[in-house]
């Protein structure tokens, strides 16, 4: 029972995002090896227990083994998430910003899409291209160093009411940056104009 209450965090009854996740992990393996020692200690036949779980053991040893390429980098980590879990929101969102923090725009741009056209009431991703435009622009010298850090803070406020994003939007046009421009107008009539949807 204790092993199936530590798993919970990972089984995402409640989803749990981004670095949390992980780290229960490790709980619920010290109660599941518990169990297994009392197991193996009251077997009736403690030889072939015993060779039941080094087989299970090693299957996962090889299953964890050929993955381990995809856990060296962020990058390989989520495209794999990506590729193996298609419809995973968080997925996309961490593989867009670890594609942003890469500086490939184009590709980054592109997740923060595939996690638009899954959920595409949801903000985030909206928030991502126009991060990583406003990003772009700046690695360019299109828009001065931090620019991109205050729209980003900037942005929670100015979605809660139409006018406060106006205001938004207007310092984002007159920046000069058209992709940053393009992103802000199309999270803006995501956001206040449904009738467009």
């Amino acid at each position: 029972m204790a092993a199936v209450a530590a798993y919970l965090p990972v089984a995402n009854v409640v989803p749990l995002y981004f670095r949390y996740a992980d780290r229960y992990l490790l709980l619920s393996l010290a109660f599941l090896a518990i169990g297994l020692a009392s197991t193996l200690a009251r077997a009736p036949w403690p030889r072939a227990v015993t060779a039941v779980t080094i087989a299970v053991l090693l299957a996962s040893t090889l299953a964890s083994r050929s993955l381990a390429a995809s856990w060296r980098t962020s990058e390989a980590l989520w495209a794999r998430a990506v590729t193996v879990q298609p419809r995973a929101y968080f997925a996309r969102l961490k593989y867009g910003e670890t594609l942003r923090d890469l500086g490939r725009w184009d590709e980054s741009a592109a997740a923060y899409d595939g996690a638009i056209d899954l959920d595409p009431d949801n903000p985030l991703a909206y928030a991502g291209v126009l991060f990583t435009h406003a990003r772009r622009a700046e690695a360019e010298g299109r828009l001065p160093a931090g620019r991109a850090d205050l729209w980003l803070r900037a942005l929670g406020p100015a979605l809660r009411d139409v006018r406060s994003f106006q205001a938004f939007f207007g310092e984002v046009a007159s920046s000069g940056c058209d992709a940053c421009t393009r992103a802000a107008l199309r999270l803006g009539r995501r956001r206040f104009l449904p009738a467009e949807r």
